[in-house]
């Protein structure tokens, strides 16, 4: 008499269907947020601002609607020492423009970096627009 114990075909297929679905699930919940959070940011980053600059100092251009907290500012010199713009005002509305005097001294690039508000509520630094001058 063969007296083997197991299970079934059929339990054993539920069984790997459901690890299956588990482990899609769990990917899917891993990795979605990965995707979906800089590709928002880089919706919403996207040609936001136009900056334009001269040694004495730099405009600042709202191209879109973009909830923005704040900008940093930093103009860099020849040797690539960085020095920190304060007072810079965001520009209000679409099309509207903000200039900010630059501190004395030579420099040859000013990078602009806003911090924008994402739908979740979270805030993201956008990737900086560097200007040469």
């Amino acid at each position: 008499m063969n007296n083997r114990k197991g299970i079934s075909a059929l339990v054993e297929t539920v069984l790997l269907i459901l690890v299956v679905l588990a482990a899609a699930g769990i990917i899917f919940g891993a990795v979605i947020p990965m995707i979906r959070e800089p590709a928002e940011r880089a919706g919403i980053c996207q040609n936001a601002l136009t900056v334009s600059s001269t040694q004495t100092m730099v405009t600042i251009i709202k191209n879109k609607d973009v909830a923005i907290n704040s900008i940093a500012v930093n103009v860099y010199n020849s040797l690539g020492a960085a020095t920190a713009v304060k007072g810079v005002k965001i520009p209000e509305s679409i099309g509207s423009a903000e200039t900010t005097a630059l501190p004395a001294g030579t420099f040859v690039k000013v990078q602009v970096i806003p911090v924008v508000n994402m739908t979740a509520g979270k805030q993201a630094a956008c990737d900086p627009i560097e200007v040469s001058i």
